[in-house]
């Protein structure tokens, strides 16, 4: 029963080594697809840009995709506390995180960002 168990356990990891590899290639095809003008990529990778581009020094939420995530950013959302996009330049964003322990500088790739949603300042 034993050597039962452990053949699963094998067929199991390799499953995971392979559904890993697929993961990380498609990841590449949809970087790649970001970059071809007239796909459905292309247009969300552009309207993030002009998001970012439009809200420069405003406070903002961010998601993140799937296999991008940062704890940082992650807890700042989840909390509610404050995140300022200071900088854009290419393909990189420059953010501000408040924490618990003071202020972080993160630098995060544009084709990490899934949404934005911009705070209002009114109360």
């Amino acid at each position: 029963m034993e050597y039962v168990a452990f053949i699963f356990a094998i067929f199991g990891f390799f499953a995971y080594i392979e559904l890993s590899k697929l993961k990380n290639r498609v990841n590449d095809l949809e970087a790649q697809l970001s970059k071809i003008k007239g796909t459905s990529h292309f247009e969300s990778a552009q309207t993030i840009k002009k998001l970012v581009e439009q809200n420069l020094g405003r406070r903002v939420y961010l998601n993140l995709r799937e296999g991008y995530e940062d704890q940082e950013i992650y807890m700042a959302v989840y909390q509610k506390r404050e995140i300022v996009m200071v900088d854009a330049d290419g393909g990189w964003i420059l953010v501000n995180v408040g924490s618990p322990k003071g202020t972080l500088e993160k630098l995060i790739r544009v084709e990490s960002i899934q949404s934005i949603d911009v705070v209002s300042d009114e109360k």
